[in-house]
């Protein structure tokens, strides 16, 4: 898969689309299908580059901030922020 279609996969993830509507919106684009393992396999690999950042001993106040997302290392959860 290139590099521009796993950008877009997180950039419609980032508006909290199901994985279902992202691969109607992948096919609808790109011409392509997607299979909704793919596409939680490209999102969990940014979410847990946000926990180890979150979790990095180099920096304390590090942390992630994705659409509204956001990582609370104190807590490792995840918390929504609107």
């Amino acid at each position: 898969m290139s590099e521009r279609i796993e950008k877009s996969i997180i950039g419609i993830y980032s508006r909290r689309m199901t994985t279902s509507d992202i691969c109607d919106q992948i096919k609808e684009i790109y011409g392509i299908e997607v299979s909704e393992e793919t596409i939680s396999n490209v999102t969990n690999r940014i979410i847990e580059t946000c926990k180890r950042m979150a979790e990095s001993s180099i920096r304390t106040d590090l942390f992630c901030y994705l659409d509204g997302w956001n990582y609370d290392k104190n807590k490792t959860k995840w918390k929504i922020y609107k």
